[in-house]
C-alpha cells in the first residue's frame, strides 16, 4: 500500500481545515446559496448589522451593455453577484478599453463560477447579474480585506483572522489568532505582509459584527473592510478556495480542523439539499 500523504482528503476521519471544508460542501442548501449571492445576502446583513456597513449600490443590471461608463474616468466597482475573483470584477478606473471590458463581463455573465465544477454548487443557484459599487476608500487600491473565519462552538469562540493586503500588487496574507495575535504560518503560496492592524476597538467592532453575520452557521467566512472609520460588508463565503488551498503548518492546518464541531461524514453527506 502506498503512503498516505497528510494533507490528502480522509472523508472518514477529516481533520484539517481543508478536509472540513470538503465535507461541508455536501451541507450547504438553499439559503447558502441565497447568502452567497451578493444581491440577496444584502437584505440578510441589513437585519442583522444595518444599512450603515453596505456598499451603496449604484445599480444591478442584467448585461454590461447596459451600464453608462468610462473605464478612465468612473469611481465605481463593478463586479458579478455569483463569481469571485479578477474575472468577476473591476475596479475603476481601469486601463481595460471598453471593448476588454465588455467581453470580459459578457464572458463573466455567461459561465458559471469554476468552483461548480469541484463542488461549490451553491453557485450554481445563483442568477448572475452585474452590480455597480461605489468604489469605497480614496486610491485607486483595493482597501485591504479582513476575512473572519467564525465557526459554531457551544463550549467557546473560536475563529481565526485572515488579512489580505497589496492586493494591486503582490498579494499579501497574514493569519492572526483569537487574541488578533499573528501566527507564523502561509496559505495559499502567498508571502505574510507587514502589516499593522488597526487599533483593538476597531478590530473588536469588526469581530462584533462577523459573529452576528455568522450566528446559526456551522462555519462561515466573514469578510469586512475597513475605511477610516467605517466598517462596510465584503461577502459571505462557505467554501474559501474550494477547499484547496493549504497551510504552509500542517499542525495549524489540523488546528482549525478541528474548531468545526458536531457532525459526521455521513450525517453531513446525508443532509445534502441541492
Amino acid at each position: 500500500f502506498r503512503e498516505k500523504n497528510a494533507y490528502e482528503m480522509d472523508w472518514m476521519n477529516p481533520s484539517t481545515f481543508n478536509h472540513q471544508i470538503q465535507l461541508l460542501k455536501f451541507s450547504l442548501d438553499q439559503s447558502a446559496s441565497d447568502l452567497t449571492d451578493k444581491i440577496k445576502v444584502r437584505e440578510y446583513v441589513s437585519e442583522r448589522v444595518g444599512d450603515k456597513h453596505l456598499i451603496p449600490i449604484i445599480g444591478i443590471y442584467d448585461s454590461i451593455e447596459e451600464i453608462d461608463f468610462e473605464p478612465d474616468n468612473a469611481n465605481i466597482v463593478i463586479k458579478t453577484n455569483h463569481g469571485s475573483g479578477l474575472n468577476y470584477s473591476e475596479i475603476f478606473p481601469s486601463s481595460k478599453s471598453k471593448q476588454e471590458i465588455f467581453e470580459k463581463f459578457n464572458k463573466a455573465i455567461a459561465t458559471k463560477y469554476d468552483g461548480i465544477n469541484w463542488g461549490e454548487f451553491q453557485y450554481d443557484q445563483i442568477q448572475p447579474k452585474l452590480i455597480v459599487e461605489q468604489k469605497i476608500g480614496e486610491t485607486d487600491c483595493p482597501p485591504n480585506d479582513y476575512k473572519f473565519h467564525m465557526f459554531e462552538s457551544k463550549t467557546s469562540d473560536k475563529w481565526f483572522l485572515q488579512v489580505n493586503s497589496d492586493r494591486h500588487n503582490e498579494p499579501k496574507l497574514n493569519i492572526y489568532d483569537e487574541q488578533f495575535d499573528m501566527i507564523d504560518v502561509q496559505k495559499s503560496g502567498l508571502p505574510n505582509g507587514d502589516l499593522e492592524l488597526p487599533p483593538m476597538a476597531q478590530l473588536q467592532s469588526m469581530l462584533d459584527i462577523a459573529k452576528k453575520l455568522s450566528e446559526g452557521h456551522r462555519y462561515v467566512r466573514v469578510d469586512l473592510y475597513l475605511v477610516g472609520e467605517k466598517i462596510f460588508f465584503g461577502e459571505l463565503t462557505f467554501t474559501p478556495a474550494c477547499g484547496f488551498t493549504e497551510f504552509s503548518d500542517l499542525e495549524i492546518s489540523k488546528r482549525f480542523g478541528s474548531y468545526f464541531e458536531g457532525v459526521t461524514s455521513w450525517q453531513v453527506v446525508g443532509s445534502q439539499k441541492f
